[in-house]
């Protein structure tokens, strides 16, 4: 079919091929392929007519020749329904034995139960060394395998190339991937000492407290560093006292190599600083100076940040890698720590990082608490004196992390460009930070907008693409997965100038996820209005006002989870726009009053916006109006949000941000913060970030007495 014949269907014709389209495939379905047949015959100029041919072949795929399949695959090259028959072909010579076919036929896409069935191939058709190599990488993986697998793996265990080495290798990737049960079946496969240790791992596990008889593990010596080293993260988590007096006692009594040590330290490094402990400073410092150093860098800036440090901060950020000195964020902070180091330079009345405007906004949140009279009163010198002291007593050499920094970065703790010009610099970009900055000089937010029209000719062009042309017609008959799968291998074969036409295109159809993802891998990610469409408006809007919250807040809140996917499934299980776990709809729909219609419901735009609308009200209530924290809680869930939260003293909210010790949550508030104030600008709104983000409250505040 030309793209000339497929832009002149009428809309009537359509409408009838889409039926016929319809009837046929009832007709497949019960098994009328002379009905079928003569339908099919009736819609070869259709454009989805390949698809009936698809249906067909998939129906009857037990009876499809590897030259059927060929021909198909060649007849069907540019369209993903040549990978999905094939994926279902192979299912079927697996199920009917044709191994010689499946040998012929197969490349590898990296799913084990299609890789087992290959190996297993081989093993019938004689090829038993390549088999059994291949049941080996299958078999030492960390979790159980797929049924698919097990009699590759019965008949290759009976032979002389199983033996107790491979199954202690699987038996330690299992217990460091938390398989307990897969461990306690691999006891059956070995020999003493590796089957005591093993039940002993798995003890250990349970109650890592076990941990402090040390001479049960000396008895086995070296043997027993993949439990110990396993078993000491456990403990860190659970009793991080216990662990850090026993700890020494451990790299006495065994030669862990530095590798080894390293992993440890840094375990008790992340851990300490994702928990605010004034004594991760110690674990940082001694995790630097090991092998891999560089992967608590991140986690030293972050601690430095909670604990308002600031030439500790510069400290962190000096031993960055080159390649990510140059970041927003890195270069945001740089320019906060030099501007809060020369505040107090030009006043040294107050501590470094004393703010009065916290501590009024904390006495000014107590006059309507409840237990102000029986609060402690504590001194501002203390608080900021606390991780000092801290840092001092726990490290054991001073100037131990200073010789670490390579003279190329000693220039950052006497950086000569002004906090001002940074912030000028990083104001100009459309970004978290470059919004911040723009804020902090008290300058218009930049948008940096542009909107560019494609000519009809260009959108001719794109149209005449067979896979947008199925993808289309795909869309408009309601199938999602065909369509979605059509529309993103056609447009991988794009320019990039290409895919920003049919960006344009699958916006103009309503199609916006489809349209932001397209515009997001082109040359026109300045075209807000597309990337940020005010799609399902009304529903927003009315949903939005009966829960007291803002359009903006909500538009950008899906445009972070689904991106206006309404039929979005996530890997956990959340559901369509808002991407509402079944638990939490169930639970939003008895607070409001409303029957729970089940999980397909939750796909409905209209049912999602009214569940994750509600809920979105009930976090903003439950954190008394900040969107900081109840955007937080969405993705997090509340609990961990409150705990989140500081302890004694409101924080800003930028530092408080950076500070969230999960990435994805961290990630995930800076983007609905950003797109909150593109989607004030489409609403005609003052364009500027949340108020919530000057304060984040303290969860149990305390009044703090000035001098």
């Amino acid at each position: 079919m030309t793209a000339a014949q497929a832009n002149s269907i009428e809309p009537t014709r359509l409408l009838e091929e889409r039926k016929r389209f319809a009837d046929a495939r009832a007709q497949l379905r019960k098994g009328n392929l002379t009905q079928f047949s003569s339908i099919s015959e009736e819609l070869r100029d259709y454009p989805l007519y390949p698809y009936l041919d698809f249906f067909k072949h998939k129906r009857y795929i037990s009876k499809l020749s590897l030259d059927q399949m060929d021909e198909f695959s060649r007849t069907n090259i540019d369209s993903p329904i040549s990978y999905r028959l094939y994926n279902a072909w192979l299912a079927s010579l697996a199920r009917h034995q044709r191994w010689q076919d499946y040998v012929a036929t197969y490349e590898s896409s990296g799913k084990p139960k299609y890789d087992c069935y290959y190996y297993w191939a081989l093993f019938k058709e004689g090829q038993t060394k390549r088999a059994f190599a291949g049941a080996e990488k299958l078999w030492l993986v960390g979790k159980s395998q797929q049924k698919a697998c097990d009699p590759l793996f019965e008949v290759w265990k009976k032979t002389d190339a199983f033996n107790e080495t491979i199954a202690w290798k699987r038996t330690q990737l299992a217990m460091n991937n938390r398989k307990l049960q897969l461990a306690k079946y691999l006891e059956r496969f070995l020999a003493e000492p590796e089957k005591s240790i093993s039940n002993e791992w798995r003890r250990v596990y349970r109650s890592p407290k076990r941990l402090q008889k040390i001479s049960r593990y000396k008895q086995w010596s070296s043997k027993a560093k993949p439990l110990i080293l396993s078993s000491f993260k456990r403990l860190i988590l659970k009793e991080t006292e216990l662990a850090r007096s026993l700890w020494p006692e451990y790299e006495k009594a065994f030669d862990f190599t530095p590798e080894e040590s390293a992993d440890v330290y840094q375990y008790f490094a992340k851990i300490l600083a994702l928990r605010y402990d004034d004594n991760a400073e110690y674990w940082l410092n001694q995790a630097l100076t090991l092998p891999g150093g560089d992967v608590i860098i991140d986690y030293g800036i972050r601690h430095a940040l909670r604990d308002h440090d600031w030439q500790r901060v510069k400290r962190w950020l000096a031993m960055t890698p080159q390649a990510e000195r140059g970041s927003n964020q890195w270069r945001y902070w740089e320019a906060k720590a030099n501007l809060a180091i020369e505040q107090y330079n030009t006043s040294q009345q107050q501590p470094l990082l004393f703010d009065t405007t916290a501590i009024n906004l904390a006495n000014e949140a107590l006059s309507t608490f409840p237990i102000y009279d029986h609060l402690e009163e504590v001194t501002p010198y203390t608080q900021l004196l606390t991780p000092h002291i801290s840092f001092m007593e726990n490290l054991v050499n001073t100037n131990n992390t200073n010789a670490l920094l390579p003279d190329s970065t000693l220039f950052l703790f006497d950086s000569q460009q002004l906090p001002k010009a940074s912030f000028g610099e990083l104001s100009s970009e459309r970004s978290f930070y470059g919004f911040m900055s723009s804020e902090i000089l008290d300058k218009p937010l930049q948008l940096n907008h542009q909107e560019r029209v494609a000519e009809q000719e260009q959108l001719t062009r794109i149209l005449s693409n067979p896979g947008i042309i199925r993808a289309r017609e795909l869309y408009q008959i309601n199938e999602d997965s065909y369509a979605k799968s059509e529309w993103n291998l056609a447009i991988s074969r794009m320019p990039s100038e290409d895919r920003s036409i049919a960006a344009q295109l699958a916006d103009q159809w309503g199609w916006h996820h489809q349209a932001i993802m397209a515009a997001a891998r082109s040359d026109i990610r300045d075209n807000l209005k597309l990337r940020f469409p005010i799609a399902f408006g009304s529903t927003v809007s009315s949903f939005a006002n009966k829960n007291g919250i803002g359009d903006d807040w909500v538009l950008s809140l899906i445009r972070q989870e689904s991106a206006f996917a309404f039929q979005a499934k996530s890997p956990v299980g959340a559901l369509g726009m808002m991407q509402i776990m079944p638990a939490t709809a169930k639970q939003v729909s008895k607070s409001i009053g409303l029957r729970y219609k089940g999980k397909r419901s939750l796909l409905s735009p209209k049912n999602n916006i009214q569940l994750g609308t509600a809920y979105m009200g009930q976090l903003l209530k439950r954190f008394q109006g900040n969107t900081i924290l109840a955007t937080a809680a969405y993705n997090a869930g509340p609990h961990r949000a409150s705990r989140w939260q500081p302890k004694h003293l409101p924080m800003a909210g930028d530092i408080w941000i950076e500070t969230i010790p999960f990435r994805e949550t961290r990630n995930y508030v800076k983007n609905v913060m950003t797109y909150q104030a593109i989607y004030r600008a489409h609403l005609g709104q003052e364009i500027k970030l949340a108020k919530s983000l000057q304060s984040i409250p303290a969860r149990s505040p305390r009044k703090v007495t000035t001098y």
